[in-house]
């Protein structure tokens, strides 16, 4: 029998990215921000800084790496169980490179079949998956519209919309890796 694909974004899914991009911010740019007050996916609305030094300062996050934490740290024991009944694969738009994003998912445990890098968002609809888990709202109407399941794992930027999901056979939210386990069933 074949497997169903499972995509799992890595940002604020899998690993708590943020954190680390608040703290550079704070020790490298004397600007404060805290994590609950980011309420819109594009960090740019809460920093005053370019797009471009933004998505630099997220490459530097990446380059180390090891300061990063997960998300949840049951997300490791639920991806083993899933991967039981779902090929897992990593969608992903991060700033990281290949070797810092490997490393990461290997030092956390995190199993995975398959890792699909794309350049934004819009484009993890064509990753082929079932089911895909991330925390990025505005990519829902394209998961929808390709009839394909999203499990939305709930952050601070995406809790805005929760009353928005147009679908809710399609587009489920998940506080923990936990809920995400129970919507898919074990």
């Amino acid at each position: 029998m074949t497997k169903m694909k499972l995509g799992v974004d890595v940002d604020g899914t899998l690993a708590n990215t943020v954190d680390v991009f608040l703290e550079y911010l704070k020790k490298n740019h004397q600007i404060e921000v805290d994590r609950e007050e980011i309420v819109s996916y594009e960090m740019t609305k809460h920093v005053p800084l370019s797009k471009k030094e933004v998505h630099g300062i997220w490459k530097r996050v990446w380059e180390e790496h090891p300061k990063i934490k997960l998300e949840d740290a049951n997300a490791p024991e639920v991806l083993k169980r899933l991967g039981d009944r779902f090929e897992i694969h990593i969608v992903t738009a991060t700033n990281a490179r290949e070797q810092d994003l490997k490393g990461w998912l290997s030092a956390n445990r995190i199993p995975y079949n398959k890792i699909q890098k794309f350049k934004g968002q819009v484009h993890k609809v064509d990753s082929k998956v079932d089911v895909h888990v991330d925390d990025c709202f505005e990519i829902s109407e394209l998961f929808i519209k390709s009839n394909i399941r999203l499990i939305l794992l709930e952050q601070p930027w995406n809790k805005r919309h929760h009353g928005l999901v147009k679908n809710e056979k399609l587009v489920k939210i998940a506080k923990n890796w936990k809920q995400i386990e129970g919507i898919l069933g074990r």
